[in-house]
């Protein structure tokens, strides 16, 4: 069985290599990179997806959640959606409204719509589909986006169960990728201020080779990942760094499958306890120094040449 698995993924990857133009060994590693996973079995499940849906498993569209320390079931992220939305030549349409309504939701600040409602037009269908998504059913208190974003996370949310009921869609794994929020305007760019999609998404082009950048980190068990997140707390705490910078070097370096629960216990690590000496700031070398501490690749990290960055460019619109 195990052989089997083995060939069936080899020969999926020498396709999508053939696509991209790419020697197929170095489209493995780039895939491995950008999923962030080796097993055979989840490149098989992942590759599968994408080559159904026509996605491209490189460039974002899909990803594998971390479940219990496993990997997950491959999972279609915002873009991947908007990807299979736009590309459809039945697709004629879709509107946002959000409730005027506001509501209180624990862990957010402000009042936010009570639901947002998306209408999807396919041609040669009469009427629209009309769905809403309610914010006390969706909302994410431990997701950094969903707290920092939550009006835009809803619009998501309510985006993907349109298409899926327009178009009859499979969807799998999570209804919403978090570390996706805003993919789909690096690609897209035809939303208007009401979120009316006015024209097609473009292809994106081939990959020709794996860009050689710094790989993501994969913490093994939590234990070494409270560890690794309580150096930059305690960085944060004797002023050698700041709260923003801890943040971006988590985003820039963990896997986007656990970035949000090393978000949630840089969060728990800083809450305001006796006072503490204000944070300054760093300098290079310094702060360099503890990213080493923190995200230096070891034994109990997953490491390769990264690819493409899907988290990288959505959060450094934050």
């Amino acid at each position: 069985m195990s052989n089997n698995i083995a060939a069936q993924t080899t020969s999926l990857v020498r396709r999508f290599a053939e696509k991209a133009n790419c020697d197929p060994h170095k489209y493995n590693t780039a895939l491995e990179t950008a999923l962030g996973v080796k097993r055979p079995e989840t490149i098989l499940a992942a590759l599968t997806l994408c080559e159904e849906l026509e996605l491209d498993p490189l460039r974002g569209d899909v990803y594998i959640p971390v479940v219990n320390g496993n990997d997950g079931k491959p999972s279609i992220s915002y873009q991947g959606w908007t990807k299979i939305v736009t590309s459809r030549p039945d697709f004629n349409g879709v509107s946002t409204e959000f409730s005027e309504n506001k509501v209180k939701i624990e862990g957010l600040n402000s009042p936010v719509p009570e639901y947002v409602q998306v209408t999807m037009w396919r041609k040669g269908i009469d009427h629209p589909t009309v769905i809403r998504e309610y914010i006390e059913e969706t909302f994410q208190s431990r997701s950094l986006p969903w707290r920092k974003f939550p009006r835009r996370m809803l619009r998501h949310k309510g985006f993907i169960q349109a298409a899926r009921l327009t178009f009859a869609l499979r969807g799998d794994g999570e209804d919403v990728d978090y570390g996706n929020i805003d993919a789909a305007q690096a690609t897209l760019n035809a939303v208007d201020a009401d979120g009316v999609i006015k024209t097609p998404v473009q292809q994106a082009a081939p990959v020709q080779a794996a860009p050689q950048q710094a790989a993501f980190m994969r913490f093994k068990t939590e234990a070494e990942m409270l560890s690794r997140v309580g150096v930059l707390v305690s960085a944060v705490k004797e002023g050698r760094s700041t709260k923003e910078k801890a943040v971006k070097m988590l985003t820039k370096r963990v896997h986007p499958s656990q970035l949000d629960q090393c978000l949630t216990i840089l969060e728990k690590g800083l809450e305001p306890q006796s006072s503490a000496p204000a944070p300054q700031e760093l300098a290079p070398e310094t702060e360099e120094s503890v990213v080493s501490q923190v995200l230096t690749p070891e034994q109990n990290f997953d490491s390769a040449p990264q690819v493409m960055s899907p988290q990288d460019m959505i959060y450094s619109k934050m």
